[in-house]
């Protein structure tokens, strides 16, 4: 009886996130990180950007795998297949019914003016995810303290910022391979 409770939690908690994601898969991830680690507390932070690091790295969009990851940790291979259901079932829905919107009213200037206006705030939500995540990088569960700060954290993702600048074409996989390697061969000699 318990597990079917923690079942209709997960259900609850990805519909809500699926409904309240606007802007793909990275602009859910405050959103995921709001209801998973903060309310919910299923996951800590540390475990969020790993999720994060490796949805970027598996075939499909980044807010199903992390979906698919979190119902897997939270109540098994079940747990997993419901939480990504629950995820992209608002999606569907709202994306027949904007589409038929558009189709119909697309020339409307009103429709224009407010597709145009969510532009901005999507942005806002990806920065704020970035940031957030930036943060439990370089510094740990204790948020903004100079004196948690992860000197090789900071200097592998200035590393990888050059490189990424340099190097146009690079993959983002092979980028995150380089770096992961590069960091387990630093952190086996300090």
């Amino acid at each position: 009886m318990m597990y079917l409770y923690r079942l209709i939690d997960l259900i609850i908690a990805f519909l809500t996130i699926g409904v309240s994601s606007f802007g793909g898969g990275y602009a859910a991830l405050g959103v995921i990180q709001g209801v998973v680690v903060n309310q919910h507390h299923w996951i800590d932070i540390p475990t969020f950007s790993d999720m994060v690091t490796i949805s970027q790295m598996t075939p499909g969009p980044i807010g199903i795998n992390i979906a698919t990851f979190v119902g897997i940790i939270h109540s098994g291979i079940l747990g997993g297949i419901i939480a990504t259901i629950a995820f992209i079932l608002p999606s569907i829905f709202i994306c027949y019914l904007l589409g038929h919107i558009y189709l119909k009213y697309g020339d409307l200037n009103i429709i224009k003016v407010i597709l145009k206006s969510m532009r901005p705030v999507v942005v806002g939500i990806i920065f704020a995810a970035g940031i957030s995540l930036l943060i439990s990088s370089f510094f740990g569960l204790e948020g903004f303290n100079m004196d948690t700060l992860n000197p090789l954290a900071v200097a592998l993702f200035l590393l990888a910022m050059i490189l990424i600048n340099k190097f146009k074409k690079l993959s983002p996989i092979l980028m995150m391979f380089i770096i992961g390697i590069l960091n387990l061969i630093i952190t086996s000699f300090i």
